[in-house]
């Protein structure tokens, strides 16, 4: 996965480049950057914080989105910072479509950013969750996920979901209304407790 554009790259055995998985409308600019295939809303990424993490199981390949989307896209990149949620897009390389997103709540606080994942099963991941700081205070939480019961975003009006869309700045209590439900999440082990968190702030 790619963090800056953000994008999915294809290689054969070889390492050759054979697919580059991106956006939906770049293309129509006049340039070919890869093969449309994900939800165009993602061009609206913060700058360096595309796809940080990747998993795959079961032959889907579930990619993270490092913090909120800047959705709507604003110079500033305030809508990406005044937000909490990001995005979960779940992709099938056999049929090179998006098959579903899932929303993720960050912590806040200071922690504002996934770090990695890993599939622990069926619909479950582990994923780091952290801040930039070092030490004792440091946010650096590794998190069981659950994708079990939440909204599949693909099935949003665009209103809602795609680019322009009020879901990144959605409230708890307004997710909620809309009927909107993230993915679930209990803390796995926290990081900076057991001392982990003086070594590096990027614990991935």
């Amino acid at each position: 996965c790619d963090e800056y554009r953000p994008a999915l790259y294809k290689f054969d055995a070889t390492g050759r480049l054979g697919k580059r998985y991106v956006p939906f409308g770049p293309n129509a600019l006049g340039v070919d950057v890869g093969t449309e295939a994900l939800p165009a809303v993602y061009a609206a990424r913060r700058a360096n914080r595309g796809f940080e993490a990747i998993a795959t199981y079961g032959g889907l390949i579930y990619a993270f989105v490092q913090s909120p989307l800047d959705n709507p896209d604003v110079t500033t990149d305030n809508s990406s910072k005044a937000s909490l949620s990001t995005r979960i897009l779940v992709f099938n390389p056999a049929t090179e479509t998006t098959v579903a997103e899932y929303l993720y709540r960050i912590e806040g606080s200071g922690s504002d950013k996934i770090g990695d994942a890993v599939a622990d099963g069926p619909g479950t991941l582990l994923v780091v969750e952290r801040d930039d700081a070092t030490g004792p205070a440091a946010k650096k939480k590794i998190f069981r996920i659950s994708l079990a019961g939440a909204t599949n975003l693909s099935t949003l009006p665009p209103a809602i979901a795609g680019p322009g869309g009020t879901l990144e700045l959605m409230t708890p209590a307004q997710l909620a209304a809309n009927g909107i439900v993230p993915v679930a999440k209990t803390l796995h082990v926290d990081l900076a407790a057991i001392g982990f968190a003086d070594v590096a702030d990027k614990v991935e």
